[in-house]
């Protein structure tokens, strides 16, 4: 198991609640705080994948920000922060750490930054339009291989539904196209791997499974999903 650094982890979750309270710019101030704390520490992997995870939900934040404002600045802060924490857990994957005796955590956080770079390339091209952004599938699938080799049900099974439902938004049929299926059927196998494995994420990994079903009902339902719930 990784440590992680309690005073930063204490900044990180109050920015975290900020941001779902949509307190973006307080959340943001959290956030930095937290990365202060780590970058006056000895550089580890430990520190890393840490400060990895706060910047990814300093990115998302940025992300849900663009979304509700409909900036184009945000948009881009969104995709330059979660860049920058999908690199810093990349750089861990070197001959020392690749492998069998990865720690999972490692896989799991960076397939995680990899999901919300999907995500936020499912809002960029549905909500702004942007081609110019990465394909989101190559996001979902990468993530999907990570987070298998992880140790978070929740993750998994949350980065399935979310590429079920950008396969959705590009099927205009009232029937689901065969991907939706494939991740659904993704999402439905780390539900039961999260019951077998990861019980403390049993209840997210319910949640979020379920919780998503409703979107990719049809292609109108997937679409609107993705600025209500990113």
């Amino acid at each position: 198991m990784l440590t992680v650094n309690l005073e930063a982890q204490t900044l990180h979750a109050a920015g975290r609640d900020a941001e779902l309270n949509g307190n973006f710019v307080e959340a943001h101030g959290w956030f930095d705080e937290a990365q202060i704390v780590l970058t006056s520490l000895t550089t580890t992997l430990d520190t890393d994948v840490q400060y990895a995870t706060i910047l990814r939900d300093d990115g998302f934040t940025y992300l849900r920000s663009a979304i509700n404002t409909h900036s184009k600045s945000d948009l881009s802060n969104a995709a330059r922060v979660l860049h920058e924490a999908k690199n810093k857990t990349n750089g861990q994957f070197s001959d020392n750490h690749w492998g069998l005796d990865s720690p999972k955590e490692l896989f799991a956080e960076h397939g995680a930054t990899l999901s919300c770079l999907g995500r936020l390339s499912t809002v960029a091209g549905i909500v702004f339009k942007q081609a110019e952004y990465s394909i989101p599938q190559w996001f979902y699938k990468d993530a999907d291989i990570h987070l298998r080799s992880g140790n978070n049900g929740y993750y998994r099974v949350s980065n399935a539904m979310v590429a079920a439902r950008y396969e959705r938004t590009r099927a205009y049929t009232s029937e689901s196209p065969p991907e939706t299926k494939f991740w659904v059927a993704r999402a439905l196998a780390g539900l039961v791997w999260t019951e077998l494995y990861d019980g403390r994420n049993l209840k997210p990994a319910s949640r979020t499974f379920f919780g998503r079903l409703p979107h990719i009902a049809t292609y109108g339902s997937a679409v609107r999903s993705v600025s209500v719930k990113p």
